[in-house]
């Protein structure tokens, strides 16, 4: 095998011509590595800490996302296929005090099942709000999630994803406030 090489070095004019075929290697397989991976895996929240307090607070202006929501959550990669496309509906409340975000949301229905109010549990958030932006973290029976939400003035919708350590999951998040 180094014959071959050899020769190849000697057409082509020395090492720097074998060094670009290796470099060159190198930059695809990262490349190609990169791309799947980002394809795979959205763009992830930290998940173990809620967003960096805000300074400056009196500068700034926030929306109020005061209130009931309806939250949808559409898996849309897991480690375990049976998710994929899982449709998740909870209730949720918010409280903000400038950009402090907290609040709870409760899973009422899983696919087009509906879940009895004996097994529904509360779960707490916490996070930050900047202008339009949130980013709220949670736990989960232990396991550490996040949602990344930006305030469609128009739609007047929380809208983004959200990532978690539940099966690994990471999809669409939609909220409306409720009509109650």
């Amino acid at each position: 095998m180094w014959s071959f090489f050899s020769k190849i070095i000697d057409k082509q004019g020395g090492i720097s011509f074998l060094l670009g075929i290796v470099l060159g290697v190198l930059a695809t397989l990262i490349f190609v590595q990169t791309d799947y991976y980002s394809r795979l895996f959205p763009k992830k929240v930290n998940i173990e800490t809620s967003a960096p307090p805000v300074t400056n607070e009196n500068a700034m202006s926030f929306v109020d996302l005061t209130g009931a929501w309806i939250l949808v959550n559409t898996v849309e990669g897991a480690n375990d296929s049976k998710y994929d496309n899982l449709i998740l509906k909870f209730k949720m409340y918010l409280r903000q005090d400038k950009s402090n975000l907290k609040g709870t949301i409760v899973k009422f229905m899983e696919g087009n099942d509906s879940i009895p109010e004996s097994r529904q549990t509360t779960i707490d958030l916490k996070g930050q709000i900047e202008g339009y932006s949130a980013i709220v973290s949670y736990k989960e029976k232990g396991k550490a999630g996040a949602f990344e939400w930006t305030y469609n003035e128009k739609s007047k919708k929380l809208e983004g994803y959200f990532t978690s350590e539940v099966a690994v999951s990471t999809g669409t998040s939609v909220a409306h406030r409720r009509k109650d």
